[in-house]
């Protein structure tokens, strides 16, 4: 039997004032720009996995000898009874099973009677025809048409299979694609299909197709139908593939939050927790300003929508906040994960956006199902700064055995956190003296929400205009208050995830200027001794003018 529950939970343990850093269910090269929520759903339950040396490899192509192999930890074969049984000449002796398997059950076809060509990169199209053969779909040669990748496409995009995917058809996949693939066909409804495919009629120069296979959605009364998707039809549950292959063990519930705040689904896998994962947002604004936010007459900026408004993020005409008939906001908010409690349109947003509307802050909007103009969340993100000070990778057999790796250490003011699960850890990028993007966990005291290498850029700044816009090798960043950045300043400047300058490790150049002329007065003080005053004017780095006067006694 292909599937294995994965048991990955890693303990959090308060070691040195350090925080253990490990793998969860997930990879050290899988971070939170990946489809997390498919690669730990589909490790934890067996379908796709990692290497022997704890890596996902996302960005790595699949062959289609690759895609195979899924599909039979996918639809669960016993790969074993299929060795010696493929009529393909071209597939070597690890895949030939795992090939002959799908090709049995209709799965997949070669390119010729002989000739599968495994080693060729899967693509969108031929994927997605894998999984909705999986799901009952296409089960003769007259449900394609004229084109079977249009058919496919069409097809696949009715029933949200390439939801989050790129790629177009006849794209390459790389492991981080199908992985989002697959989840997103075990949350596809399966079909029953009719008919006998039509008869195929051929003339001087033409061909006719009559008749056509009817599919309609698979019901059951069985409740463990319900434990991914409870919808139903006709009074009957819908069949979803995930929900068939595991039986009800495999569950989804909606209506959870992810430690940013953000609203999203738990996944579990006979009882235990795999994760809980955010939605993507609808809309993702970064404010480039700090604001003030307030009720107070003349206060420019009441609500944060205000603040959008203003700033021309959105069409002010479209976006609006949901309100009941009190003209209440209702509509969740949370800053770095916490929930604002009565957060309403005329008052509790200033308290719930203090120190929150600042330039670099990123504010996700998430808007109703039925309405895409109506925000129901707002999710606030502010993200600090801090400096790996110590990597060890000392740690205790216990930790092993949860799956940690290291104990890092984070000073600039981030505390002491005991974390071995933080999401976006990579281990060839967490490494000493690196800055790190963090948020706080809310809920959990020792915990972070998030981590992520801050972006370095490495230059000299040609231009500084007002207080907060530095020119680096040609590009213009903004920076965060409380940085003194200087003309000719060199060295290496960190960016936040919106982009924008949080630390300065550079030579400062700002003890230099021109001196564009020079006066002087002599005069005799009442100790008969004789002085001068000499006035330089100068421009300094950042452009102005000034003067500076120094004395000189006679020697």
């Amino acid at each position: 039997n292909l599937k294995r529950a994965l048991s990955l939970a890693l303990a959090s343990v308060m070691l040195m004032g350090m925080m253990v850093v490990g793998t969860s269910a997930s990879y050290t090269d899988v971070t939170s720009k990946n489809n997390l929520e498919a690669i730990e759903v589909l490790q934890k339950v067996g379908i796709m996995t990692g290497d022997d040396k704890g890596n996902f490899n996302p960005d790595q192509k699949v062959t289609r000898n690759e895609m195979a192999v899924i599909m039979c930890n996918l639809l669960d074969y016993t790969v074993a009874s299929y060795k010696g049984t493929s009529k393909f000449t071209d597939v070597p002796a690890w895949a030939e099973p795992y090939v002959a398997a799908c090709y049995t059950n209709g799965i997949i076809a070669g390119y010729s009677a002989t000739y599968f060509g495994g080693s060729d990169s899967v693509t969108t199209g031929q994927a997605a025809l894998m999984l909705m053969k999986a799901l009952g779909y296409f089960q003769y040669a007259s449900d394609f048409g004229e084109d079977w990748l249009v058919a496919t496409t069409s097809q696949g995009s009715k029933i949200n299979l390439f939801d989050s995917i790129d790629n177009g058809a006849r794209e390459a996949l790389t492991r981080n694609e199908v992985a989002q693939l697959v989840l997103n066909a075990l949350e596809a409804t399966m079909v029953d299909y009719s008919g006998n495919g039509g008869t195929t009629i051929k003339g001087d120069g033409f061909e006719i197709t009559t008749g056509k296979a009817t599919y309609n959605n698979r019901t059951s009364n069985d409740k463990k139908y319900s434990k991914i998707d409870a919808t139903k039809e006709d009074g009957k549950y819908t069949i979803e593939l995930g929900e068939d292959l595991f039986g009800g063990d495999l569950k989804k519930t909606a209506g959870e939050t992810d430690k940013l705040g953000r609203p999203g689904t738990e996944w579990s896998y006979k009882g235990e927790e795999i994760g809980t994962y955010g939605d993507t947002a609808d809309r993702v604004f970064v404010l480039t300003n700090t604001y003030k936010l307030g009720t107070a007459d003349g206060d420019k900026y009441a609500t944060l929508l205000d603040v959008l408004k203003d700033e021309d993020f959105m069409d002010s005409s479209k976006m609006k906040y949901a309100t009941d008939e009190n003209k209440k906001v209702d509509v969740t908010v949370a800053v770095n994960g916490k929930e604002i409690a009565a957060y309403d349109k005329d008052a509790a947003v200033k308290n719930a956006l203090v120190n929150a509307a600042k330039g670099g802050t990123i504010v996700e909007l998430y808007l109703a199902d039925n309405d895409d103009k109506v925000i129901e969340n707002v999710v606030i993100l502010n993200y600090s700064v801090a400096q790996i000070d110590k990597v060890d990778t000392k740690i205790s057999k216990s930790d092993k055995d949860d799956g940690a790796t290291c104990k890092v250490k984070l000073t600039d003011g981030a505390g002491s956190y005991t974390d071995n699960n933080i999401t976006g850890f990579n281990a060839s990028t967490f490494v000493k003296d690196a800055y790190v993007l963090y948020i706080k966990d809310a809920k959990e005291k020792d915990e972070l929400a998030d981590a992520q290498i801050a972006e370095e850029i490495e230059g000299e700044v040609t231009a500084v205009k007002g207080s907060n816009k530095a020119t680096i090798n040609g590009t213009t960043y903004k920076y965060v208050s409380g940085l003194t950045i200087n003309v000719e300043d060199e060295g290496t400047f960190y960016l936040n995830v919106a982009g924008q300058i949080v630390k300065v490790d550079a030579t400062s150049h700002n003890d230099y200027i021109y001196i564009y002329s020079v006066d002087s007065d002599d005069k005799v003080n009442t100790d008969g001794v004789k002085t001068w005053t000499f006035t330089a004017y100068y421009v300094d780095t950042n452009g102005a003018k000034g003067s500076a006067e120094i004395d000189v006694d006679e020697v």
